[in-house]
């Protein structure tokens, strides 16, 4: 076997054993084969016919041992060791294929995109390599004579050697995840609509993302690859080896005359001069060799120029029609979702010049109505904002139904690259809308809103809620009264007596007293809130029987004292009585959350209770 056939078998031996832990599938994450045989994966593929996988490393490592340190002695015949990693993988894709139609699956011509993407660059290696070794298996010339041989190493192969062991060691190193295992923050929440970030008062939101940091792990491996070809290069172009005669047949006994070299005596037994015989290896003719490239490729050149057009035409429709390209992808529908906000933008801009340029002859009263007015404009254009990027989510959807298909790291790539572009850009308002929208907002300022009146008031209040009433209808004000104003700069303080009729209840009329606030912003006055003075409540109390009360809570309360009156804490017949009046003086009733009341005068009476708000 010549040295560079050698050099070809040893490389593709080399391949089976390194490509064995490089990746072969990819589906949510890459797996070797070992991984698939040994490792975690190994557990949920629950067939023990897997295994069969393993001869393809060990023939690999056969035939570098055979090559590289046995003078080509191979334990196993030579024309099925070559060709058993491809037998193997045949069988293991018919194994397949068999699993998939049990299973009711077929292929489609549409299969072929997942197919190129299912498996690695591990499988595409031992698929070549497989291949091409049954081809490299012609036998060595052999010599007619007996020899013993002893085989040095030069520096060049030792390096080989090293280079082998060390790119085995990276290799197998870049199947271990946890070794390029990495933990990073990225930003979650898109910023408040139509604001800078300053205006978020809790800031930024950050999560945390664990992901194998690929361009580390495919440095070890292509590290590796590369350490082991140029290692078995290196080691079956640099080793040397010398022969020596050490025996040679007797004519006489048929023996083998022994030789002794560190005592060259001549036989005693044979009258005769020893000869020495002198083989050195072939060396490589590399002139030879480059002529025998160039006939071969000027013979076949129609066939390699046809296949290296078709192989073109593969990779430029992969890359165009076939080839997952998240970013890419991500960053034009990003760039579609952001068209949206620009126009947005664009659509702002020109209707806050228009109504900047008509305010003045709109003579707007209040600032509510100048507000309103903006307001319509804006919705308007807000209403096409919605429109695009609805339909910009549409198309990120169907594509992202795409890439969840396939599985795999490009769905977490395409989705955190379209995310970080799309709120880098979620309707950010322009400097110049901002401009100008705080030129708007101080001519509306300018504007001076009439002060609430009572009627105001009346409206504003509707369903509103105080101690023992709730604001329902316009038809519960018997009267209203503002009995006194206090102002500042922007609020207003009314103190506002109301007479209310229940008509729910029917509990009679009840007068009232509250503390209305207003407050002026850029929309007007507004009501800020109101707070309870106080609210009287009238009851009947009759001379037969006893009637339950319970008062407000959170609050104080007094009753009129111009009846004689029975005061007990339990309806029970003995329980302990209270009595108040006008004769009785001032009197302190038991502490209790209900009261059971009894007119002592000979009539019925009506009790005005007056409540107020403790604090």
């Amino acid at each position: 076997m010549q040295t560079n056939n050698k050099s070809v078998i040893i490389t593709l031996a080399a391949v089976l054993v390194a490509a064995f832990f490089m990746p072969w599938v990819k589906f949510f994450v890459s797996l070797s084969a070992w991984d698939m045989l040994f490792g975690e994966a190994g557990r949920y593929i629950d067939t023990g016919f897997k295994y069969i996988a393993i001869l393809i490393p060990i023939a690999g490592a056969i035939i570098i041992y055979g090559a590289a340190f046995n003078n080509e002695n191979y334990p196993i015949a030579k024309g099925l060791l070559f060709r058993l990693p491809l037998i193997t993988l045949v069988v293991l894709i018919i194994a397949i294929v068999s699993k998939i139609g049990d299973t009711g699956g077929r292929f489609r011509s549409s299969d072929l995109e997942n197919i190129t993407n299912i498996f690695g660059i591990g499988f595409w290696l031992t698929l070549v390599a497989s291949i091409i070794l049954p081809f490299l298996q012609s036998k060595t010339a052999t010599t007619k004579v007996s020899l013993s041989l002893q085989t040095n190493y030069s520096g060049k192969s030792k390096g080989g050697i090293a280079l082998l062991i060390i790119g085995l060691i990276l290799v197998i190193a870049s199947t271990q995840n946890q070794l390029f295992t990495k933990t990073s923050r990225y930003r979650v929440d898109p910023g408040a609509q139509g604001l800078p970030d300053a205006y978020n008062i809790m800031g930024p939101m950050y999560d945390t993302q664990t992901y194998i940091d690929t361009k580390k792990k495919n440095a070890f491996l292509y590290t590796g690859i590369a350490a082991l070809l140029l290692g078995s290069l290196l080691f079956a172009s640099g080793r040397s080896t010398t022969n020596l005669v050490t025996s040679k047949s007797d004519n006489t006994t048929g023996e083998p005359i022994s030789e002794n070299q560190n005592s060259p005596q001549p036989l005693a037994t044979a009258n005769y001069t020893r000869p020495q015989v002198n083989i050195n290896l072939p060396k490589v003719n590399w002139d030879s060799t480059f002529a025998k490239v160039k006939s071969f490729l000027s013979k076949y050149k129609v066939v390699l120029l046809s296949g290296a057009g078709v192989l073109i035409a593969f990779l430029i429709v992969y890359n165009l029609f076939i080839k997952a390209e998240p970013v890419k992808d991500a960053k034009n529908l990003a760039k579609n979702y952001c068209a949206c906000s620009e126009e947005l933008n664009r659509n702002n801009l020109a209707s806050l010049q228009s109504y900047s340029n008509e305010f003045d002859s709109k003579k707007f009263k209040s600032r509510t109505d100048a507000r309103n007015s903006l307001n319509n404009i804006l919705q308007e254009n807000q209403t096409k904002y919605s429109n695009c990027t609805q339909s910009a989510n549409v198309k990120y959807t169907e594509r992202l139904a795409d890439y969840n298909a396939k599985g795999g790291q490009n769905t977490y790539t395409f989705q955190q690259t379209y995310s970080s572009i799309s709120n880098a850009c979620t309707n950010a308002n322009s400097s110049d809308v901002v401009a100008l929208q705080s030129q708007i907002d101080e001519k509306i300022k300018s504007i001076i809103d009439p002060e609430p009146d009572i009627e105001k008031i009346k409206a504003d209040l509707i369903g509103q809620e105080i101690i023992g009433w709730k604001f329902s209808y316009l038809n519960e004000y018997k009267s209203a009264e503002i009995l006194n104003t206090a102002k500042s700069n922007d609020r207003i303080e009314y103190q506002v007596k109301f007479n209310l009729i229940d008509n729910t209840t029917n509990s009679g009329e009840h007068d009232c007293e509250v503390m209305v606030v207003y407050v002026q912003n850029e929309y007007g006055w507004y009501l800020s809130g109101v707070n309870l003075n106080y609210i009287v409540y009238t009851n009947t109390f009759y001379p037969d029987k006893y009637v339950q009360i319970t008062p407000f809570q959170n609050c104080k309360w007094n009753a009129d004292n111009n009846y004689k009156m029975s005061w007990k804490t339990s309806n029970w017949e003995y329980a302990e009585e209270t009595v108040t009046g006008p004769d009785q003086g001032a009197t302190t009733l038991p502490y209790s959350t209900t009261y059971f009341i009894k007119s002592l005068e000979p009539q019925e009476i009506k009790v005005r209770f007056t409540y107020r708000p403790n604090n």
